[in-house]
């Protein structure tokens, strides 16, 4: 058997620099030993805890071998590089008790007739968060997504899920996605897209600025035998249809008729609130065979009565310091029978006034949880 090698620890090894550990059984130097001497992540906290339990003892690492084995006062420790792997997928740069506790429990998973669980005993207020701080959630596994959401919700465990700190945690999450969601979308406003951009966009995003869509359609053909499609359409909570017709944010949404002093809708606009109405006088004649097409195709009882139609185009501040047009961009739009006109910036306000929504109830049910009623019942109890 060859002789293992040994490996100096230099750095910030605390009694530990000058250090020899060992590795045997490999053709080169491991890469997770590198040439300055500094080791890998975890092992001063490892080499805390061996000496901790063993006080005289040798680590050396190995392709595939964990060990403990004793030769007169001396422990010998044998690590395999596969767990050495492992350790290098654990976040250290918690506190040095926090590491000192993941590596308890490490040691506890590889060698157990040394080292007691401390999946019980490791645990103290405030290490998730601490963990968590440290953690850029981009890199966070799905899996390990789904573990934690089954924690916090409380779907891990056999006892009733926690409803009120389940219903937390959704609000915290969708506060996070929608902050992020309004940050982007304004930034893409200024950005100067084509429509094909924002089609695409929409189609993945359009359920999150509208509470009451619940279900986005791929584009279907809407009359039967042409190739007539609006850009897409959505679901309503309550089982209606809604024709969405995107433009850009540069799209101009009002021209100004100078002999008669008001406005009218611009070439463009027009064009797509006729556009639009072809839509709906389609889907409203064909309604029958749209309806049994998406109960068959997808599962989906709608209500196809005077589908409503949803132009994205322009931005208000188009209308910044010309009140009157303002007032007459308002008094066309509330004109039309069965479209409306929704400005780039009436999206980004409504995802702002949800948030403040989600904030104030978030709030309310905050203080509830802290300050319990006791005593006289609610009046609508």
């Amino acid at each position: 058997m060859a002789r293992p090698r040994a490996y100096k620890l230099i750095g910030s090894y605390g009694e530990f620099t000058g250090t020899k550990i060992y590795y045997t059984g490999f053709l080169k130097t491991p890469g997770f030993l590198p040439a300055s001497g500094r080791g890998f992540g975890g092992l001063k906290h490892t080499l805390e805890l061996l000496k901790k339990k063993f006080r005289s003892f040798t680590l050396t690492i190995t392709p595939d071998e964990n060990s403990v084995t004793k030769s007169g006062t001396i422990y010998k420790v044998r690590l395999s590089a596969k767990i050495v792997k492992k350790y290098g997928n654990r976040r250290w740069e918690g506190s040095r008790q926090l590491n000192l506790k993941l590596g308890q429990q490490m040691l506890a998973e590889i060698y157990p007739n040394h080292f007691p669980s401390a999946t019980y005993h490791a645990y103290q207020r405030g290490m998730f968060a601490e963990i968590l701080s440290n953690i850029d959630e981009r890199l966070v596994a799905s899996e390990d997504r789904a573990a934690l959401t089954k924690f916090v919700t409380g779907a891990s465990s056999s006892t009733a899920i926690d409803i009120p700190t389940a219903y937390q945690a959704k609000q915290d999450v969708q506060l996070i996605y929608l902050r992020r969601l309004v940050e982007e979308f304004e930034k893409q406003i200024a950005a100067g897209h084509d429509e094909a951009w924002w089609q695409k966009y929409f189609e993945k995003n359009i359920l999150f600025f509208q509470e009451s869509y619940i279900r986005r359609l791929e584009k279907m053909n809407i009359i039967v035998g042409t190739t007539q499609y609006p850009d897409f359409c959505v679901v309503t909570s309550d089982g209606y249809l809604d024709i969405l017709e995107i433009k850009k944010p540069g799209t101009t949404l009002l021209k100004e008729d100078t002999s008669r002093h008001n406005f009218y809708w611009s070439t463009e606009v027009a064009k797509a609130i006729s556009q639009v109405e072809n839509y709906i006088d389609n889907i409203t004649k064909h309604s029958d065979a749209i309806r049994s097409k998406l109960r068959d195709d997808l599962a989906i009882d709608l209500r196809i009565i005077k589908p409503r139609g949803i132009v994205v185009a322009g931005v208000s501040s188009e209308f910044a310091g010309k009140p009157a047009k303002a007032d007459d961009f308002r008094l066309l739009n509330e004109g039309l029978k069965n479209v409306q006109i929704v400005p780039y910036n009436e999206l980004s306000q409504r995802l702002k006034n949800t948030i403040v929504s989600i904030e104030k109830l978030s709030g309310t049910q905050g203080a509830i949880a802290r300050k319990p009623r006791k005593g006289k019942a609610s009046k609508r109890e």
